[in-house]
């Protein structure tokens, strides 16, 4: 059976492929990538519905629809679509040795793949809808669109990390093949662009090998502004370019930074690209006057588009009650010294990240030096001047407003995640500015993908042959500072080390606690002295149960002076509304701080599943399991 819906995957996608690349005329480099997206939002619009399965049958029904339109309709031979045909094997091929590639035991192991990421996705498959008021997930009002994606490509397979992966994979791959494909290039051109841009991930930290969307976010990003700088301003490039911003709302948050870039790239495209240098003065205002007429409603309908796809997540968060209420300090609050000592921390460790050479996942080759952000961010703005410098003519003055946007969008990206460190995160993230980097590293991906592509775009048949071993050449260079990081994944993803064999443990924990409960009984998690690891991975491995998630999971005095996470609560207070205590490390602390509560019997034990009874008052646990 799971050939059969496989193949049925491969035909529908098929049907879009086609119907993108050649009836649409925007190619097949970006078909994938619209076809992602296309799927990701009609899967969202029934998800908010209540919907969910529907949509994924309307989404395979359309595909197959197309694709019998295309065999029946199409006056080419059906795969003349697929062009260059050398990049479209590459990205087939590249696509089955990456499902090869992937372990079929492979496991999550990252912090934030078990408290949202991967963890969504489950919730999603196995309860066939969006997230619900009593769902047991964190952080509800992120909007999950890429796990979407993934529940749609796991319907025709089965549960497993290896296809949630692979279905991530899927849609970054097609992200690549979409920037990559925007140089006017020759076909070995575009396939090293392919290899340099998808290797360029491991340059800012990411990799093929985890669900985190901030790569995604980021070739979304790029994606967005490869339509937008588009000279063929079709409806059908209007129409890519909605569907490429409507995700980027609904990647994060902070996608509506790089949404508004692309769109105001885009519109810059549509009022002054292709402007004739002997034009006077008066003669541009006529024209931009004429071209804002014409294309008022083309820019205009695009932020509908985004003010729709908004408030229609909005609507859905608050439907659900998990709208989240920020508690923005006033200017007298700032200057407490509370306020001002965390302002002067967080502003301090932000000066330093962008100075200090630790930015390890890049570094020059046979030496041990790493460039800061602030190297990268010049380096950026130097090779985006080349770009200005080699611009033809009539696009200079759109190229240079472009390249403008992208310079000053990277630096308003970097103040509100400033911002976000100072009034969104808890002091004691904010102040270390937590996952800095990788946050950081989307809008730098995105720009340095797109100015380097740029760099090899050219219509001269010389220079397109000496830019292929340019980029040969780039590729080659790239691959040697990253430490070949893509080769070995394509080598094999597999999971490995402390993480997993903990990881194993837990679901063996788990899968005890199961045989004794009910799918309505919610359970408290403890593990004492510990950073909280254990609990994500228990909350992930019981899915679609509902565990403790609340901050408590290590209880008594702190261990060390390091130690940020133990709780000096009650255990009593705690277990209010649980039915079921799941003590996976208990400790000599744990027992003296909370033995009364516990039947004699029941006291002293390493670990054990409790039950939580209730009389008059009183609470006692009594131990059901090892």
């Amino acid at each position: 059976m799971m050939y059969f819906n496989v193949a049925l995957l491969i035909l529908s996608c098929l049907g879009y492929l086609k119907f993108i690349a050649e009836k649409l005329r925007l190619g097949f480099g970006a078909a994938p990538f619209i076809y992602c997206c296309f799927v990701a939002l009609l899967l969202y619009f029934f998800g908010i519905g209540d919907l969910l399965p529907w949509g994924y049958r309307l989404a395979t029904a359309i595909g197959l629809g197309l694709l019998a339109v295309g065999v029946v309709g199409s006056r080419q031979r059906f795969f003349d679509f697929a062009q260059p045909v050398s990049l479209a094997f590459v990205l087939l091929s590249l696509l089955g040795w990456f499902y090869w590639a992937i372990d079929g035991d492979f496991r999550f192991l990252l912090w934030d793949e078990f408290s949202f990421w991967a963890a969504s996705t489950k919730l999603i498959y196995t309860t066939d809808s969006l997230f619900k008021e009593n769902s047991p997930i964190f952080l509800k009002s992120y909007p999950p669109i890429q796990q979407l994606f993934q529940y749609y490509v796991l319907q025709f397979f089965s549960w497993s990390e290896k296809t949630a992966l692979f279905a991530q994979d899927i849609w970054l791959l097609s992200g690549v093949l979409c920037i990559a494909s925007l140089a006017r290039a020759g076909a070995m051109t575009k396939i090293a662009l392919f290899f340099l841009v998808a290797t360029l991930m491991y340059a800012f930290g990411y990799s093929f090998s985890s669900l985190y969307s901030d790569a995604l976010l980021g070739m979304c990003f790029v994606a967005a502004l490869s339509f937008a700088v588009k000279e063929d301003q079709s409806a059908a490039t209007w129409a890519a370019l909605a569907l490429s911003v409507g995700v980027l709302l609904l990647l994060k948050e902070i996608g509506i930074l790089l949404a508004l870039v692309a769109c105001f790239v885009y519109a810059t495209n549509l009022l002054l690209a292709n402007r004739s240098q002997r034009q006077s003065l008066g003669d541009v205002r006529v024209a931009f006057s004429g071209r804002l007429r014409s294309n008022l409603l083309k820019i205009v309908s695009i932020f509908i588009c985004m003010f729709v796809v908004m408030q229609s997540w909005a609507w859905y968060v608050r439907s659900i009650g998990a709208s989240r209420a920020l508690a923005i300090p006033t200017l007298a609050e700032w200057r407490d010294e509370p306020h001002q000592r965390r302002l002067l921390t967080t502003l301090g460790e932000f000066m330093h990240r962008m100075t200090e050479t630790a930015y390890h996942t890049i570094s020059i080759p046979f030496t041990p030096w790493h460039p800061t952000l602030l190297m990268i961010v010049a380096t950026l703005s130097l090779l985006s001047l080349l770009v200005f410098y080699r611009a033809r003519p009539g696009q200079r003055l759109f190229c240079g407003i472009t390249i403008g946007a992208l310079f000053v969008g990277f630096w308003g990206y970097a103040a509100a995640l400033l911002l976000s460190y100072l009034i969104i995160f808890t002091e004691y993230e904010g102040i270390r500015l937590a996952s800095f980097e990788r946050y950081l590293s989307t809008y730098l991906l995105a720009w340095a993908s797109f100015v380097l592509v740029m760099l090899f775009d050219s219509t001269d048949s010389w220079v397109r042959k000496i830019n292929t071993l340019i980029a040969v050449i780039c590729l080659t260079v790239l691959t040697a500072m990253t430490h070949g990081q893509f080769l070995t994944e394509l080598g094999g993803i597999k999971s490995a080390g402390p993480d997993k064999a903990l990881r194993q443990q837990i679901e063996s924990f788990a899968d005890q606690v199961k045989q004794h409960i009910l799918p309505s009984d919610k359970v408290y998690f403890i593990a004492q002295r510990s950073n909280g690891l254990e609990r994500v991975m228990f909350y992930y491995a019981m899915l679609p149960n509902t565990i403790s998630m609340s901050w408590c999971w290590s209880l008594g005095q702190k261990y060390d002076e390091g130690d940020v996470w133990t709780c000096n609560q009650a255990l009593e207070g705690l277990l209010k509304g649980f039915d079921y205590l799941a003590l996976y490390r208990g400790d000599e602390q744990f027992w003296d701080n909370n033995q009364a509560i516990f039947d004699p019997t029941s006291v002293g034990a390493a670990s054990g599943l409790y039950k939580i009874d209730r009389h008059d008052g009183q609470t006692l646990l009594t131990k059901v399991s090892d």
